[in-house]
């Protein structure tokens, strides 16, 4: 995964875990100049068993751009 891309990743999982709450975010894939795909993630926090938020799970879907 190129550095660019694992620092934005690690940095939303940020955000979830510090905001402890469900995050939804929209977006276009981007791969090698192309831009075919739109995405639609959802990120949950999960708690430890402190119940501190330690985990993310997230869900994403991905489907043709039609224009």
């Amino acid at each position: 995964m190129p550095r660019e891309v694992l620092s934005r990743w690690i940095e939303c999982a940020d955000l979830i875990l510090d905001g402890g709450q469900p995050l939804r975010f929209l977006g276009r894939v981007q791969l090698s100049g192309r831009e075919y795909l739109s995405a639609e993630n959802l990120f949950l926090p999960l708690a430890d068993d402190d119940g501190k938020p330690a985990f993310v799970l997230g869900l994403c879907r991905y489907t043709p751009r039609l224009s």
